[in-house]
């Protein structure tokens, strides 16, 4: 009697297939698992394109400044505008670690406050604080967390316009109760626009300070609520964004590790960023109660879950080859609350990615 040898079959979701569509991005393939599971990866088929057409695989990575390492996001036109009256409400949210006392980090700064354009920053003394001007009129506010303790924290400005209560600052998911300055945008109706280009997000002499996922929210949906942030942060910096969020005019996970550029998660081509920082691979830094800093699931360790940029892989070898197949030795971890996903290159090239699913 003859035996049959078959094929073992698949899990549900695998293989991935994706198509590059000829913008070199990041992209996001296959959602994260949750915090007790992670996606392996144990080979690939990768056809069309040029030679050296391919892709890394992303996993957990955020940006380290030291001194005056400087994340610029060119200037994408009116991605990072923003209106006026209700169509200019608006949200930043970062994920951000300054280990010791420090002089004031700036977050993100587009065009001068002082004349038209906006600051999210850290202060000297460790507060969170927010100014914006349009070009009559300011806003600013200060909370009353101290964040310059060493540990990952969520800080986020969610603007209403034309609210006596319209700009709420957010620490860990919590509402801060504000030290300096006013929660009102009643004065400030006018669209932050004219002049203004890049924006940037610069360290600090003789300082470090690291850098996890920033997005920006704009327009009638960009006032994030406070249980929306809530949610954000109780997800944790192992979050990452993956375009569909509502309101979001641009985002960036910083996961790329590999060379100096970082990709808006949408992939507009605009709005990709220049950073001089280098990577890091911190291990705990996601939330779970408000308030709460630096808390993961206990079975996590540094050796285990330090989890760098896997890569490059590509579509051939020289003229002779335009497609590879390759099986790997043994499967590549992605890490806990990770998605599976990747930073590929600007080439029309088929990707099919095989792996499974496993709780660990």
């Amino acid at each position: 009697m003859t035996e049959l040898i078959r094929v073992m079959a698949p899990e549900p979701g695998w293989p991935i297939s994706h198509l590059n569509a000829g913008t070199a991005k990041s992209t996001i393939l296959k959602a994260a698992a949750g915090k007790n599971a992670s996606h392996f990866i144990t080979g690939y088929l990768l056809t069309g394109g040029a030679t050296t057409d391919g892709f890394h695989l992303l996993r957990r990575s955020c940006i380290e400044f030291t001194t005056t390492d400087t994340w610029t996001i060119a200037d994408g036109g009116t991605v990072l505008d923003i209106a006026a009256a209700a169509t200019g409400n608006f949200t930043f949210e970062v994920w951000l670690k300054i280990p010791t006392a420090s002089a004031a980090t700036n977050i993100l700064t587009r065009g001068d406050p002082g004349v038209e354009g906006y600051t999210f920053e850290v202060t000297s003394g460790g507060l969170l604080k927010f100014t914006a001007r349009d070009a009559a009129n300011a806003i600013t506010a200060t909370g009353t967390k101290v964040l310059n303790d060493g540990n990952w924290h969520y800080l986020a400005v969610s603007v209403t316009r034309a609210s006596a209560t319209g700009l709420v600052l957010v620490v860990d998911g919590v509402q801060e109760t504000l030290s300096a300055g006013s929660a009102s945008t009643t004065a400030m109706t006018a669209a932050i626009d004219s002049g203004i280009t890049t924006a940037v997000q610069t360290g600090t002499s003789s300082k470090t300070h690291y850098l996890g996922p920033l997005g920006f929210y704009n327009g009638a949906s960009g006032a994030l609520s406070v249980a929306t942030m809530l949610s954000n942060y109780n997800d944790g910096n192992g979050r990452k964004y993956d375009g569909s969020e509502t309101g979001l005019a641009c985002a960036y996970n910083n996961d790329e590790g590999i060379s100096t550029a970082n990709h808006d998660i949408l992939g507009t081509a605009g709005v990709v960023v220049t950073s001089s920082g280098t990577q890091n691979v911190p291990y705990k830094r996601v939330g779970a109660t408000a308030g709460v800093t630096e808390s993961w699931n206990p079975k996590d360790n540094a050796a285990e879950e330090e989890l760098p940029a896997v890569g490059k892989f590509v579509a051939g070898i020289g003229t002779a080859f335009n497609g590879v197949g390759m099986m790997f030795p043994h499967a590549i971890k992605i890490g806990r609350a990770l998605p599976v996903s990747i930073l590929e290159t600007d080439g029309g090239a088929d990707l099919l990615l095989f792996g499974y699913t496993e709780h660990v």
